[in-house]
């Protein structure tokens, strides 16, 4: 099982940015509201939700939309009970690759 470290940047980077972004949006939200502009607190809370649930979706797009980068195909990926990782299997080449998501530290065994 390989590491695909593409991926792992990606998905951490993606992840990092749509945080910043919702808390950002949640602290305009507490400083709307303690300044009593209802309308403006109204509409960064509805831009809070909107954030969170964006990036939650993006994330799952990107964990299910994994390319093999050995030969470009779609890969299916799956978590690995055994070393509680995220892994993604090559359909075309078999390849198995470790997405570097999960619990434990990945390592790059081949």
């Amino acid at each position: 099982m390989k590491l695909h470290i593409a991926f792992e940047k990606k998905f951490i980077k993606a992840g990092f940015l749509g945080f910043v972004f919702a808390f950002v949006m949640l602290l305009a939200t507490l400083a709307a509201t303690y300044f009593r502009l209802n309308s403006l607190a109204i509409l960064a809370a509805i831009v809070f939700i909107i954030s969170v649930l964006g990036i939650a979706l993006y994330l799952r797009y990107l964990l299910q939309n994994v390319e093999c980068s050995a030969c470009q195909m779609k890969c299916i990926t799956s978590k690995d009970p055994r070393s509680n990782n995220w892994i993604a299997k090559c359909t075309k080449c078999s390849q198995t690759w470790n997405l570097g998501i999960g619990l434990k530290s990945p390592t790059d065994s081949s």
